[in-house]
């Protein structure tokens, strides 16, 4: 059983937990059936493992459950060492979750910037996630004007944006006139852009409001 396992309800409150141990920095464990998930919020850790179970013995359990770990729990023990990084963890989870719609706290008439390059060697991805990225680091760009401008579906852009909303790698800018590409033609920035989508065989289209 792993993360794309979870059934609708757990996977809500699994992300949901996950995100609350990283923003208050609390330590968790959190179990389905013989299935392990360490948290450690404090350094952005976790580590997953399964719980050897007697032969013909069964689960204790089948819903998700939930328990508060101190700092000095035996289990945190080499999390620092071993631990894949949480935010991992929560894209993965909130893409499975989305499966193409916007998951709360994500708006369709958002506009993103993506902060970082995600690792997409360790991160599920849509098949268009590279177009996607090379965008909307270069530039904040609304949901709607980024699915015009690659040509993709709003609802590939809502399961990319919901991940890494959850994952922490995206802003949303508050100001719709960031992005007006018909008065940026000709900016450096712009040019990026258009050398990057290149790079990705696709020729980036001005477009105006």
């Amino acid at each position: 059983m792993t993360v794309t396992s979870l059934i609708s309800n757990d996977a809500q409150l699994f992300l949901q937990e996950l995100g609350r141990a990283r923003s208050q920095q609390l330590n968790r464990l959190i179990s389905l059936g013989n299935e392990r998930w360490v948290v450690s919020g404090i350094d952005g850790l976790y580590r997953h493992y399964k719980e050897i179970t007697e032969p013909g013995s069964r689960s204790t359990s089948a819903g998700l459950r939930i328990q508060a770990l101190e700092a000095n729990d035996s289990r945190l023990t080499g999390i620092q060492q071993s631990g894949r990084p949480l935010d991992e963890l929560l894209w993965n989870c909130a893409f499975q979750l989305s499966d193409g719609k916007l998951l709360p706290g994500c708006r369709r008439d958002d506009v993103i910037r993506l902060q970082r390059w995600p690792n997409f060697s360790r991160l599920t991805r849509t098949p268009n996630s590279l177009k996607i990225t090379a965008l909307l680091t270069s530039r904040a760009t609304s949901l709607v004007l980024a699915s015009r401008i690659l040509h993709i579906s709003e609802d590939e852009l809502y399961q990319f944006c919901s991940a890494a909303h959850y994952a922490g790698y995206s802003t949303a800018v508050n100001r719709a006139d960031v992005v007006q590409l018909a008065d940026h033609n000709s900016s450096p920035r712009f040019t990026i852009v258009q050398k990057l989508l290149k790079q990705l065989k696709l020729r980036p289209q001005a477009i105006s409001a």
